[in-house]
């Protein structure tokens, strides 16, 4: 039994001036990813690797994909931008310091998933403006470093270097975000049932959980990060299912013609001087005319397609 009071105060301060209608635009990505949910299990990693090689493997890709970047990651290096830690296990993080300024945080945990991080945390990086911290970069910035892991998935499989690993990692992803997804699915009921009721409670919790023992632990997960943290997961959440969904199908356009690499370089360059419906024009998707966030019938069609043809690669 979770402690109500707490859930209910948490969702007063953070989603009381919601509007059922502003979540819709989620909810809708949400769907696509859901509907084609493949359960993925995490593979394990087979390869011990240095952090030294991580560094090396992530600057030849890069070389290859972009020597911009690549020149971007080696100033990074050499000025202690990127920070690798051996003693933590956690994920990574981009962030500005006001003494360091941009910072790449990379835990080591010596396989596959050190380099694919820093690739990840690169984009980021690339996108990040402190003084710039537009909604656009907010929602759509997950996209660009997963689009990256993706890239640097197909790099190594390509170059014979640690191929069963570099799988094991991307499926990883792709599970990652499917976990998320099922969260945020979850989260955005509970804002609705706040919104139509002004209260949740255990029949309310009862009510939304499903068969499917993967998304009743997201429940549960969500509740406790609430409950015992003071944390509402909603607004990080919904960045990776943006993600998973937008890298998928930029990166079937990248595969479609080779050219539209270019749109990853200019997005990196644009996300924070644009709003998300002319992001999505530049994408060749269309929103609705009275929400930029709304995308169209055909336009959610396009992703679901993309996002089907990613997974059905995975396996």
């Amino acid at each position: 039994m979770f402690d109500y009071n707490i859930i209910n105060d948490m969702l007063n301060n953070e989603v009381v001036n919601f509007k059922p209608h502003e979540l819709l635009y989620i909810q809708r990505i949400v769907d696509v990813v859901l509907k084609n949910d493949k359960n993925l299990i995490a593979t394990k990693f087979k390869n011990h690797i240095e952090a030294y090689q991580s560094l090396k493997l992530v600057y030849k890709f890069l070389e290859e994909l972009n020597p911009k970047y690549a020149d971007i990651f080696k100033k990074a290096t050499d000025k202690g931008r990127l920070k690798l830690d051996y003693d933590v296990d956690e994920t990574g993080g981009s962030y500005y310091d006001e003494d360091e300024g941009k910072i790449m945080y990379v835990p080591i945990n010596h396989n596959i998933h050190d380099s694919s991080t820093m690739v990840h945390e690169l984009m980021h990086d690339i996108n990040l403006e402190p003084d710039k911290l537009s909604a656009t970069r907010f929602l759509f910035t997950e996209a660009t470093s997963i689009l990256g892991e993706m890239l640097y998935h197909d790099y190594l499989v390509e170059h014979n270097l640690y191929v069963h690993d570099a799988r094991a990692n991307l499926k990883e992803t792709f599970w990652f975000a499917s976990r998320r997804t099922k969260k945020t699915d979850f989260e955005i009921q509970l804002i609705l049932n706040y919104l139509n009721e002004g209260f949740v409670n255990d029949g309310t919790i009862k009510s939304l959980t499903k068969y499917d023992n993967e998304y009743n632990f997201q429940v549960n997960y969500s509740l406790s990060e609430i409950v015992d943290e003071q944390n509402f997961g909603f607004y990080n959440d919904q960045k990776y299912v943006i993600g998973i969904l937008f890298a998928s199908y930029m990166y079937n356009r990248i595969k479609t013609d080779n050219k539209k690499i270019h749109e990853l370089y200019a997005i990196n360059e644009i996300m924070n001087d644009i709003s998300f419906g002319e992001l999505m024009l530049f994408l060749d998707l269309e929103s609705h005319r009275h929400d930029e966030y709304l995308l169209t019938s055909e336009s959610l069609e396009k992703l679901n397609k993309s996002y089907q043809k990613v997974l059905k690669n995975i396996g």
